[in-house]
């Protein structure tokens, strides 16, 4: 059986050196393609990541998972809570 991803929410964060963080995850974008773009918060201990979608030429009803990829750098490097949302 297949594993289906979350329609949403951090999948896997991997310190590649000491000031530079990957996190990878799932967003809900329009099935018929879209522009995804991105940008962090950092609050206190937490790691917010933030999206924002842009709908392509083919607008859909449907939604589906998109993986996103955040490659954050000169970021002091501790043990965050992250997660991600849609910017308001």
């Amino acid at each position: 059986m297949a594993k289906v991803p979350p329609p949403l929410g951090v999948l896997n964060s991997t310190w590649v050196s000491q000031d530079t963080i990957v996190v990878e995850g799932f967003v809900k974008t329009f099935c018929g393609g879209a522009t995804i773009t991105g940008d962090y918060r950092v609050r206190g201990n937490g790691l917010v990541l933030v999206y924002s979608v842009k709908p392509g030429l083919i607008v859909t009803t449907c939604n589906c998972a998109r993986k996103v990829v955040y490659q954050i750098s000169n970021l002091p490097r501790q043990n965050y809570l992250i997660s991600i949302t849609p910017d308001k």
